[in-house]
């Protein structure tokens, strides 16, 4: 019946790509579900139908582990790494690229706002 049918296909499935593994990109595991195409995808394979690698693309990924994505910033050794990485960079000063991105971000709000106050005051002051 239903569940013998269901097994099969798993099996079939399994056995043309037993690791989960991008057939397209050596050393890219399927991660993205593309909705549109209904099925998992690397992130190679991702950016490339998003019209190619740019250079920015190319930062993304990891040099020394495919299928792994720049998520942290070797501040000691100036450089992005991905999680594989960070073995190499124990000692080092290492954050996320996420975290930095958000306290950055709240520090241009605080100053965004700040200069805004100013701005009004300075105002008032030269009008007034």
């Amino acid at each position: 019946g239903y569940m013998s049918m269901s097994k099969d296909l798993s099996k079939s499935i399994m056995a043309v790509n037993p690791s989960n593994m991008c057939p397209k990109h050596n050393g890219y595991e399927l991660t993205y579900f593309n909705a549109k195409e209904g099925r998992k995808q690397c992130l190679r394979c991702i950016i490339l139908a998003s019209g190619g690698e740019s250079t920015k693309d190319k930062e993304r990924l990891c040099v020394k582990h495919p299928g792994y994505e720049n998520s942290f910033y070797c501040a000691t050794d100036q450089k992005l790494c991905c999680e594989k990485c960070l073995t190499y960079h124990k000692k080092h000063n290492v954050e996320s690229i996420a975290l930095k991105a958000g306290s950055l971000r709240d520090k241009f709000d605080d100053y965004q706002n700040e200069f805004l106050s100013l701005s009004k005051q300075w105002l008032l002051f030269y009008n007034g």
